[in-house]
Order: C-alpha cells, then sequence, then structure tokens
C-alpha cells in the first residue's frame, strides 16, 4: 500500500485529499495530513476519518510520495525541513501554478500535479471537470504524478514544462481572479443604486450571456460598447463619473486602451 502525505491543510490540501480517498477500492493507499496547526480544515478531514498530524515535525521519514500544498512563498521552506529526509525512492511534489518544480532539485524525483480551479473546502467539487497539469523532472516522478491523477481525472492530465505551466496559470489568474475583481467593481457600483433595482443580480446574468457568447468563438468578433465605437463622449461621461472612485477609473481606462488597440485592430484584420 503507498503512502501519500499531504503537507497543508488549506483549500487544495483539502480537496485533493478527500478526492484521493473517494476510490480507496481501485487505488490502495494511505493519507496523511500535515499541517502546521489545527484549523476548521483539519476538523472537517477528521470528522472524515482522513488521519491528521499538527506540526511540520510530524511529517514522516517514510512515504511514497509528499505532496506540497502551502501557500506559494511557503513551499521552499517545507521543502528544506523535507530535505535529507524523505527516501531516494520517493518523490516530492507541489500543487502550484506558479512555482516552478526546480524549486524541488534538490530532491531525486520531484514535479508538480496543478489542479485548474479555483478551490474552496466550503464548496463540493467535482474532479472529472477539473483539468491537472503533470511535470515530473524524470519517467518514475511522472508515472508517480500521473497514477495519482488518474484517480482524480482519467482522462483530464496533461503533462507539461515548467514553462507551459507558468503560461497556462497567468491565462487562469486572467480567466478567473481578474473576471472576480472585475464583478467586484460592478458589485460596488450596483450598490450605489436603489436596492429594489436589483441591479447586479442583472448585471451578474448579463456576465453570463458573455461567457456563453464567447463560449465557442473569438471574443473579439464579439466586442460591443463606446469603446469598440471610439464613442469619446459616452467614454467622457463614465470617466467624469467614476471619478468617486479612482481604482475602477483606472480599470476602466485600461480596458478602453486594450479594447481600442488589440481588439479593434484584430477585428480591422
Amino acid at each position: 500500500m503507498k503512502r501519500i502525505v499531504i503537507i497543508g491543510a488549506g483549500n487544495v490540501g483539502y480537496h485533493l485529499a478527500t478526492g484521493l480517498c473517494n476510490d480507496i477500492a481501485h487505488y490502495p493507499w494511505e493519507i496523511l495530513i500535515i499541517n502546521r496547526q489545527a484549523n476548521a480544515v483539519t476538523e472537517k478531514l477528521e470528522k472524515k476519518n482522513i488521519p491528521v498530524k499538527i506540526g511540520l515535525n510530524c511529517i514522516p521519514n517514510i512515504a511514497d510520495v509528499y505532496v506540497i500544498c502551502t501557500k506559494d512563498d511557503s513551499i521552499e521552506e517545507v521543502a528544506q525541513k523535507l530535505t535529507g529526509k524523505v527516501s531516494e525512492h520517493s518523490v516530492v511534489l507541489h500543487t502550484s501554478g506558479a512555482v516552478e518544480s526546480t524549486v524541488l532539485k534538490e530532491f531525486k524525483n520531484y514535479g508538480v500535479l496543478y489542479p485548474l480551479y479555483s478551490f474552496l473546502h466550503t464548496e463540493n467539487i467535482d474532479w472529472s471537470k477539473i483539468p491537472l497539469f503533470i511535470v515530473g523532472n524524470n519517467t518514475y516522478a511522472g508515472n508517480n504524478i500521473q497514477e495519482l491523477a488518474k484517480n482524480l481525472h482519467p482522462k483530464g492530465y496533461y503533462i507539461i514544462d515548467d514553462n507551459l505551466k507558468l503560461h497556462i496559470h497567468l491565462l487562469a489568474v486572467m480567466s478567473n481572479n481578474f473576471i472576480n475583481a472585475l464583478m467586484h467593481a460592478v458589485y460596488r457600483l450596483s450598490n450605489e443604486l436603489p436596492d429594489e433595482l436589483n441591479i447586479y443580480e442583472i448585471m451578474k446574468k448579463f456576465s453570463v450571456q458573455t461567457i456563453e457568447r464567447i463560449k465557442h468563438y473569438n471574443p473579439a468578433d464579439y466586442q460591443t460598447g463606446p469603446a469598440i465605437r471610439f464613442d469619446y463622449n459616452t467614454i467622457q461621461k463614465h470617466l467624469q463619473y467614476l471619478n468617486q472612485y479612482p481604482e475602477i477609473k483606472q480599470l476602466y481606462l485600461c480596458f478602453n486602451q486594450y479594447i481600442q488597440t488589440a481588439i479593434a485592430d484584430a477585428g480591422s484584420k
């Protein structure tokens, strides 16, 4: 039976642990979660009968796979605690999209299992809908990481390198984090309007319509609005209103510039 140690009981660590425990009959492995301190996630894991130990000093010397699921700026620190402690047959990996696999180069077998998803431990997820990206420094590491990926999403994993992973992570930040931040700006401005209008709910549905429209086509083909029309009268009215929201005004200006250069140029070609 393989032994998997997951270090970090956060959003990713929680879902990775519970996901790997879903099919023990086909993938018989023993899972242990290590976290610096007890928290809401460790309590949830213990209620699911998934073993948890508190403190990095509890990391065992013997395991087949060590998965570092901490914040990006803690990966190297955790790796240092593992250096000289793990077997040469062990595989050490992390789950970050932005951090290179080579941060673990002190180990003989290392890599990355990067799930492209925005995790919250309070939400249920369907691993079969989450793409997984694998980086392995050698065949042995790659095969072991693939074994984990196959359990989570048998047909949804891709073998890449660090350069591709960073590019993919950049796109993920733009398509998820930036859109969420933009909708926060919409939320702020919506709150300035009468509650009975329910404007934020209307705008959420409007944004869904936009996403549906561009599912199968180039977004440049569907760009509308004052920026693409070079309607400076309307743009100036918007900017004047946004003087009281300088951060949102900067967003507005950046989007206008992008639309009038990259998208307008693309449409004219």
